[in-house]
């Protein structure tokens, strides 16, 4: 039934009010749809009866394509007819029940269109794309894994998706770098390697074409690099001479930072289940003598990656709207079992700071002694402890300890090792995920209150609020990139089902509230 004739059968009598008040709040819901949601027949037939009201509705349009039947023809011309409409009036949003965040346009946000790329036909992926073109840069190098996870859905000939990426690889080094390793990784899946191998292939093909074959060998001495860390453990002497060998190359997990030297001399192996190697590297910089180190692990870092990319993306948001953003750091899974990571200097656990200097606050006198700025160093430490408590709830992030939460000198929180998240705890706990938004220690809590007394807590706790009022409102980002956990190849190691992990996000996002129920109920 159409809008308009459910809308008239509403005014007949009490008893068709109450069914066609039933009606139209079953199709409202439908726009609420989370991403890899079925619809129902009596769905896609409702949502296909009143194509045309939806026209200039985003989240109507990105329904609609769901529900098309891209087998027919006729839907498929007359689909391609209406996306292309600019000329027909637009339905006011009160008459189609649109939520808050219509766009007020066909074209939907490019964190809604993530969901569209498992649909098979160059018509939802040319639109997908299109929203997708309205993002930044470094956003869609934040979505890359999963965009490259769904090139598996277009042919050779009509390649939306691949065109796009191509187009931004050749505009910059770091996304085509990340781009080379990310279809590396999906090639490890049987039934795609040979199309992820020959786009690799063609990757560099059109990088030398159109770039030179300086820039294709960039991607290439990254290769060589991470082949010398595989074999470094085992074959330690001849490793450590190739490794000598490698100069200029950029770094692959942060391929804007050239390498001059490796310190072989200097790598050292942590004591950990899967003893990863830690190698200390010369850098190009304007500082003299400028080192960092990366770590090398032979561990599946997708999970790592997915919780950084999130982070990432979740820093683009608060910092649209003057919100705190956090410390990051570069993750690079290099194969389903390996990768490199990025280690943060002059940052210390919460094992070492209790342990050495006892308190955090006589951690940063002692780290910033001759340059003290106290009131800075609290701003800096309560917003960054607020922006993480908010994700580690959203994500429940597991395995929590004070040998994987760091402070730098410079008062920044962070968080290392996600290898358990969305409920997951190591076998040898007996932990149950918490409920609780804010999780913070006791050393935690004395440093967010020793400057300014029990009102800085409070303070502590509306910037964790309004962080996550406004997280909460990008909930359908979460699940989009989430879902990739369960739709990756080769899997990725999770045991819950994609069902529980939404319906476990479903209520700590708080979404059957309000904003402001779902407000009050976090503070608690």
């Amino acid at each position: 039934m159409k809008l308009d004739l459910l809308k008239k059968a509403g005014t007949v009598s009490m008893a068709w009010r109450r069914a066609a008040l039933e009606c139209l709040s079953k199709l409202r819901k439908i726009q609420y749809s989370f991403p890899g949601a079925v619809l129902g027949e009596h769905e896609k037939k409702i949502l296909w009866n009143n194509r045309r009201s939806w026209l200039g509705h985003d989240k109507w349009i990105v329904q609609l394509l769901k529900a098309t039947d891209w087998k027919n023809e006729a839907h498929v011309k007359e689909i391609s007819d209406l996306l292309r409409d600019t000329e027909s009036a637009r339905m006011p949003c009160w008459e189609t029940m649109c939520t808050s965040s219509c766009q007020k346009s066909t074209l939907t946000e490019p964190e809604n269109a993530l969901q569209l790329l498992s649909l098979r036909g160059g018509i939802p992926r040319g639109y997908a794309v299109k929203c997708l073109e309205r993002a930044s840069e470094r956003e869609i190098e934040f979505y890359l894994p999963l965009l490259v996870h769904h090139l598996r859905c277009e042919g050779v000939v009509e390649a939306p998706l691949w065109e796009f990426l191509v187009e931004k690889a050749l505009g910059r080094a770091e996304f085509r770098i990340h781009l080379y390793w990310a279809l590396t990784l999906a090639s490890e899946d049987r039934d795609n390697k040979r199309m992820y191998d020959g786009r690799k292939d063609s990757l560099i093909a059109i990088v030398t074409q159109k770039l030179g074959i300086d820039e294709a060998y960039v991607i290439l001495n990254g290769l060589e690099l991470v082949s010398i860390c595989e074999k470094l453990k085992q074959y330690k002497e001849a490793a450590t001479k190739q490794l000598n060998q490698l100069t200029q190359v950029h770094l692959p997990f942060n391929p804007h930072i050239i390498a001059k030297a490796f310190q072989t001399n200097k790598i050292t192996i942590k004591d950990s289940a899967t003893a990863p190697l830690v190698i200390p590297v010369d850098i190009e910089s304007q500082q003299p003598n400028s080192t960092l180190r990366f770590m090398f692990k032979n561990e599946d870092l997708r999970k790592d990656q997915l919780v950084m990319n999130l982070i990432q993306l979740a820093n683009i948001i608060l910092n649209k709207h003057n919100l705190p953003t956090l410390l990051t750091y570069e993750i690079l899974p290099t194969a389903s079992d390996s990768g490199m990571l990025q280690m943060v200097d002059h940052a210390s656990t919460l094992y070492d700071i209790t342990k050495n200097s006892r308190t955090i606050w006589n951690y940063f006198i002692q780290k910033n002694l001759t340059h003290m700025q106290p009131l800075e160093l609290h701003k800096t430490f309560t917003n960054s402890v607020a922006v993480y408590s908010v994700m580690s709830y959203i994500l429940d992030v597991g395995d929590r300890h004070l040998e994987n939460i760091m402070v730098t000198h410079s008062a920044q929180f962070f968080h290392i090792d996600y290898g358990f998240i969305l409920g997951e705890e190591p076998f040898w706990k007996n932990a149950v995920s918490s409920k609780a938004p804010v999780r913070i220690t006791d050393t935690m809590r004395e440093a967010l209150i020793v400057a300014l007394g029990e009102s800085a807590f409070e303070q502590f706790i509306e910037i964790c609020c309004e962080i996550f009022a406004l997280l909460r409102s990008h909930h359908s980002l979460f699940l989009n990139m989430i879902a990739h956990l369960h739709s990756a190849k080769p899997p990725i190691q999770f045991p819950f089902s994609f069902e529980k992990v939404q319906q476990d996000l479903v209520e700590r996002f708080k979404l059957n509230y309000t904003d402001e129920e779902a407000k009050k109920l976090f503070k608690l």
